[in-house]
Formats: C-alpha cells, sequence, structure tokens
C-alpha cells in the first residue's frame, strides 16, 4: 500500500509542476506569470521534500503525509489553475474592474478576479503562497523568497452575472474584504470574542442537551465564536462598502438576495453551516449607516432621485424595524454582542481607511445631472467646474445607474422583458461611461 500511494503522490506532485511549468514559459509577462512560476518552484521543490519527509516513517506516518501532501496540493490546483485559464473576460466587467478596484487599499494591488460556476454567489479570499510553502516545502526559508508580492487577493464573481452590471456593484462588498483584511480586522475582531456573554451561551448549550463542562459544550462555544468572527466581518464590510460607494452596494446585494431565492428567516439557518448573518438585518445596517450619511427615506413626487429614494424607501419601511430570530440561542449571544461592538469596529476601520464617505449632499449634487445624460443615451466621463473638466467618481456613476433602472422598473407601463432588453443596454452603456471617466482620471492625475 505504502509504495502504491507513494508513487501516486509523486506523480500528482509532477504532473502539476509540468502543467504551472508551461504555464511558467506560456503566459504573458505579468501577475499571472510570477504566480505561474512560484508554483513551479514550490512544486519543484515538494516533490523532493515529500521523500525527504517520509523517509523513515511509519506506514502509518506515511499515508498520513501523502494524504497531506496530495490535498494541499489539490487546494492549490483548485484554488490558482483557474486564473490561469483565459476565458473571455465580460465586456461590462472588463470596464468595471479597474475603476473598482481603485477603491482598494493601496498596499493590495496583487488582486486577481475569478470567475466560478456559482450562480449567484460573490466571495473574496485570501491566499498567501506563504502558507503553501510551510505545508509542502518544510526545509526551507521561506522568507527569502518574497512570496508576498505574488498575488494575494481573489475575488470570486458568478459568470451568469459577468455583464449584469447592477449586480456587479456587489464588488463594492468585495473590496471591502480587502480592506478588511489590509489593515488586519480579524484582530480587531478577536476584541469581540470576550463580549459573548458566558452565562448566556451556556443556557444556550443547555437548550441543546449539551452538558456543562462536557466535551460537546466546549466544542459548541468554539463554534459559535468563529460564527461571530464571520458574522462581524461580514457585517463590518457591508458598513465599508456603504461607506464607500452608498445606496448601489444596498441595491446589488438586495439583488443578488432575490436572484438566489429571497430572504431566508431562522428556520433555513443551521448552526454548523452558516457562515453569514440574517440577510435582512445586514439590510436594516446597511440602512442605518447611509441615514447617519444623511440619505432620507421619504421621496416626494418632484424628487430628483425618485427612483433611489423610492428603493431606499420601500427597504427601510421593510428592514428598519427588522429584529432577527434565531433557532439556536448561540446566535441570538451573537447578535447582541456584534451589536454592541460594531460601531466601534467601524470607526476604527474607517480611520485607517482615511476615505470620506459617500454622504447624500453629494450624491445629489453629482448623481440627477449624469442619470438625465444615460436616460437619454449619452456616454458621459466628466462633468464641468469652474477649473474645467472633472472625471466623473465611480460611486456617482453607479448610482446614477441605479436611479435610472429603477425608475424604469417602478413604471408599470413597461414590460418585464422590455426592462431586461433596457437594463442590458444600460448596463453596457454605463460601463463604457465608466471606463471613459477611469481613463480621463488617469490622463489627469
Amino acid at each position: 500500500m505504502s509504495r502504491h500511494l507513494i508513487t501516486l503522490t509523486y506523480e500528482y506532485l509532477a504532473r502539476i509542476h509540468d502543467h504551472v511549468a508551461v504555464h511558467a514559459e506560456t503566459l504573458p509577462n505579468g501577475s499571472r506569470r510570477k504566480l505561474a512560476k512560484d508554483l513551479e518552484e514550490l512544486f519543484a521543490f515538494a516533490k523532493q521534500d515529500y521523500f525527504g519527509q517520509i523517509d523513515g516513517q511509519s506506514e502509518e506516518q506515511v499515508e498520513f503525509l501523502s494524504r497531506l501532501f496530495m490535498d494541499s496540493a489539490d487546494q492549490l490546483v483548485r484554488f490558482f489553475f483557474p486564473l490561469f485559464d483565459s476565458p473571455e473576460v465580460p465586456a461590462v466587467l472588463n470596464h468595471l474592474t479597474l475603476p473598482m478596484l481603485r477603491y482598494s487599499p493601496p498596499n493590495s494591488q496583487c488582486v486577481a478576479l475569478v470567475p466560478s460556476t456559482d450562480e449567484v454567489n460573490f466571495g473574496t479570499q485570501m491566499f498567501r503562497l506563504t502558507w503553501a510553502w510551510n505545508v509542502l516545502a518544510s526545509n526551507t526559508n521561506v522568507a527569502e523568497r518574497n512570496l508576498d508580492q505574488t498575488l494575494n487577493y481573489f475575488i470570486s464573481y458568478p459568470q451568469p452575472l459577468g455583464n449584469d452590471l447592477l449586480s456587479l456593484t456587489v464588488f463594492g462588498h468585495e473590496v471591502a474584504h480587502v480592506w478588511f483584511s489590509s489593515c488586519e480586522g480579524g484582530q480587531k475582531l478577536s476584541e469581540l470574542i470576550g463580549t459573548l456573554d458566558p452565562a448566556a451561551l451556556a443556557a444556550a448549550a443547555l437548550t441543546l442537551n449539551l452538558g456543562p463542562n462536557s466535551i460537546e459544550e466546549s466544542d459548541y462555544f468554539f463554534e459559535v465564536q468563529q460564527k461571530a468572527l464571520k458574522w462581524a466581518e461580514e457585517i463590518v464590510c457591508d458598513i465599508v462598502a456603504i461607506h464607500l460607494l452608498g445606496p448601489a452596494v444596498l441595491f446589488a446585494f438586495e439583488r443578488t438576495i432575490q436572484l438566489s431565492g429571497g430572504h431566508k428567516g431562522a428556520t433555513d439557518f443551521g448552526r454548523r453551516d452558516n457562515t453569514h448573518p440574517d440577510s435582512r438585518w445586514r439590510c436594516r445596517i446597511m440602512l442605518e449607516q447611509l441615514r447617519d450619511n444623511g440619505f432620507p427615506f421619504e421621496v416626494g413626487e418632484d424628487a430628483v432621485l425618485r427612483g433611489v429614494l423610492g428603493e431606499l424607501h420601500f427597504l427601510a419601511k421593510r428592514d428598519m424595524s427588522h429584529e432577527p430570530t434565531f433557532a439556536d440561542q448561540g446566535d441570538a449571544v451573537i447578535y447582541r454582542a456584534i451589536e454592541s461592538a460594531r460601531a466601534n469596529l467601524m470607526a476604527r476601520l474607517v480611520a485607517e481607511m482615511q476615505i470620506p464617505a459617500l454622504r447624500f449632499a453629494t450624491v445629489i449634487e453629482q448623481v440627477p445631472p449624469i442619470a438625465s445624460e444615460y436616460e437619454i443615451g449619452h456616454i458621459v466621463s466628466d462633468r464641468w467646474e469652474a477649473d474645467g473638466s472633472v472625471p466623473l467618481h465611480t460611486s456617482a456613476i453607479l448610482l446614477a445607474l441605479w436611479e435610472v433602472y429603477l425608475r424604469q422598473k417602478n413604471d408599470d407601463t413597461v414590460h418585464p422583458q422590455e426592462l431586461r432588453s433596457y437594463e442590458v443596454n444600460l448596463s453596457a452603456q454605463v460601463a463604457k461611461s465608466m471606463s471613459s471617466a477611469e481613463t480621463l482620471h488617469y490622463w489627469r492625475t
């Protein structure tokens, strides 16, 4: 068994090495080629290090190490290899990428977009090659290899939504995850664990028939702690995204939620597989952030932003008084801890970002003229001020997109098929506008 497994493991590592070696020679110069070269070096070393690690080991240990090497290599393959493919990037996504990534932290230049087969789910992961080296190459000085200059952040987007600019606006939330990691938000959240009510957690464990001081209770406490950190990160990133891009992120979040089956209630959540908090609670928090930034939730008949304000009115009426219910009382403990801590967490993160919030006073000045141009089919990239033309901000462009779309969506005379056709054309128009504004921005700076 050991001999056969050793052969299989080595062959698997060798095949991966040969595959990335081809990419290291054939990909264009740039971040993807740098990544391929780093992986080529990693697997060249891993092939030899594998034999060093299993030398003189028992059959059980050989099997353990072989499985470890193959599982780790398999994770790398599934994570990185999609980057080496060259699928055609949807035109809308191509125009959107650079303007959105300009909102990311200055030290996060290593960001990659990865298409996924998920229907509507976006995601952000951080992965450092140093982690892989520490598993697959035990006896080497990882620090000397300067691996942190390769791709670190990976934002996945669902391929079916590649040309859906309205949904792609949710990239604001994914960019917020990059900010969260760059500002070491995880360390800031570690304080949250200390605010979880121990008595309430013990009572929650009893409702699940977990005995006091038992291993099962200890495991449950650990699960609750990990879930608290995941929930808090999602909440903080929602608020950061609203800070950067305003209501457009909330509207995109609501759109993707509806595309994935709608908001879920307490009975839809399981203790062991729920990594995202109640979606209507998230909407409420984003609405509260918008309210703090001056956005009204009432709309008059003569409102110049009747689409945006009408949608905010609808969501506020539905969610501003929402209090989530939880099947697991441990989730209620997490909820109370995050509600108490989120204002302080957000303030600390925003202080490090040093980017001003998008406020309604700015929106009401900049967005209506852009929306008026979009309604008549114009592609605009700048506005005229006393000192000359100024490139339009991505936040204003995206909100103008939503304003025009929502006006059509709320028009009862517009048929759903007509609205779909209008949405496709509008997305293409606005994407070109965004790309032109970005070009102008770089030309001016």
